[in-house]
């Protein structure tokens, strides 16, 4: 079975990096082994190097905007029909 490869919408990946690309060296480290990954892509002549942020500070602080997107998504907010305002 042949297998394609293609980014999620949305995904913010450095252009010029094909699908094929970026889903060879993930297979090569481990799909899901991050820490392999990580390893790997601090090497400047890594394909994935690009799509890291490598800036210790610019990386932190995008980090703590992950986190306070975490913290907001994983808050859930219910209406009860009962509790309707009317105008």
């Amino acid at each position: 079975m042949k297998r394609t490869y293609s980014f999620a919408p949305g995904a913010r990946i450095p252009s010029g990096l094909a699908p094929e690309t970026v889903a060879g060296e993930l297979e090569r480290l481990g799909w899901f082994n991050i820490p392999a990954v990580v390893a790997d892509a601090k090497s400047p002549q890594s394909p994935l190097h690009a799509c890291f942020e490598w800036d210790d500070e610019v990386a932190a602080e995008k980090y703590r905007d992950h986190q306070a997107r975490t913290l907001i998504d994983s808050v859930l907010m219910t209406f009860d029909e009962g509790d309707r305002e009317t105008e």
